[in-house]
Parts: structure tokens; C-alpha cells; sequence
């Protein structure tokens, strides 16, 4: 019997095959950078212009690609325009879009307990600094602070984020200048003990 063929790499009929979905075309002309100059590229010779952007797709560091009459250039500086010219082609490649979006990493780290503390700073004992107004005023609750609703303080030399001053007010630092800042107590009787949380 005839061996059986081998299966050609061709998926299917491709209804537009100048413009694959990872490419993007700039326009009909020589490709050009943003100041207009010819930009950096390799010259390879294929045969048309589908075989020029698999060149370019096997090349991490290719940008787009210049196509006329056989000859592809595989562009390494970003694409911005074209200059037109008959017979020639520009494709600037597309970026995958699930690459760049990333998942959010913003959500604040579990607190497991909470602890006032009347020297040095929360990092200082591998703690963080609280600056949740509500998990501020639920760790008074249980630590024992009188005073359960916390104060806005802009101040720049005050601790970050949540402090119990003087033993009975509960504030909350919130000045950008402020981030590191740990217990205050340069003046006699009026303490600021921050209050740190700890994930584990």
C-alpha cells in the first residue's frame, strides 16, 4: 500500500492571509520609526508575506516587518509609520494581551494578630504598619484602647499608619512623608505607640 502522507502544518483555509491576528498592518509603504528613520533590521529571504511574519514571530525581540517581491526585513526598533511606496508592505507585531495584565497584586496581606508597640518602628520586628482605618479600629478593640475611632493626622513626624497617643487616642497616620516611621516619644507624656499587624 502508499504511504500515507504526512499532514501538511496548513490548519485550514485562512480568509485574509496578509493580515494574521498577531500583526497589524501600518500601511502600504517602507516601514518607518517615530523620527522617521529606517530603524534597525535583518534582511531574510521568503516567499511571501505570511513566511516573513513566522520569521518575525520566531524572533522574541522582532517588532514588525517590511515585505516587497520576496525579501522581508525584520524590524527590531519600534514602528510608527510608513513611507509610502507602491508594492511594499508594513506589520507592526502586536503584543499579547495576556501577558500584559498581569493579576492584581494590590490586596492587602492577611493579618493574623495585632500588637502596640512603644519603640522602634512594626518592620523593626517583622511586623506592618496598619493604614486600614477599619482593621485600625478593630485592632484598638482588642488590644483594649478606650478610644475605637480613629483620628486623620497629616503630621509629617508621626508614626505610619495606626499609633494609640498617650496611651488612650487612636490615630492614623496618613502623611506619604511619614512611611517608616515607628514609636515617637521625644516628649515626655505624649507617647505615639503604633500599632502593627502580623500575618503569621
Amino acid at each position: 500500500p502508499a504511504p500515507t502522507p504526512t499532514p501538511t502544518q496548513t490548519p485550514g483555509p485562512t480568509p485574509s492571509p496578509t493580515e494574521p491576528e498577531q500583526y497589524t498592518k501600518l500601511g502600504d509603504g517602507f516601514c518607518r520609526t517615530a523620527s522617521g528613520a529606517r530603524g534597525t533590521f535583518t534582511l531574510v529571504t521568503v516567499a511571501n508575506l505570511e513566511g516573513c511574519q513566522a520569521a518575525c514571530s520566531a524572533q522574541p525581540r522582532c517588532v514588525g516587518v517590511e515585505f516587497r517581491a520576496g525579501t522581508c526585513e525584520l524590524h527590531t526598533e519600534r514602528l510608527a509609520r510608513v513611507s509610502n511606496r507602491p508594492g511594499v508592505v508594513c506589520f507592526a507585531k502586536v503584543a499579547a494581551t495576556r501577558t500584559t495584565s498581569p493579576p492584581p497584586a494590590t490586596s492587602p496581606p492577611q493579618i493574623r494578630f495585632v500588637a502596640e508597640i512603644s519603640e522602634g518602628s512594626c518592620s523593626d520586628i517583622g511586623g506592618l504598619p496598619i493604614n486600614d482605618v477599619d482593621l485600625c479600629q478593630r485592632a484598638a478593640a482588642v488590644l483594649g484602647v478606650p478610644d475605637r475611632t480613629a483620628s486623620m493626622t497629616n503630621a509629617v513626624s508621626r508614626p505610619e499608619g495606626c499609633y494609640v497617643f498617650r496611651g488612650f487616642s487612636l490615630f492614623m497616620g496618613v502623611n506619604p512623608q511619614s512611611r517608616g516611621n515607628g514609636a515617637e516619644t521625644s516628649t515626655p507624656g505624649r507617647s505615639r505607640h503604633p500599632i502593627c499587624g502580623f500575618t503569621s
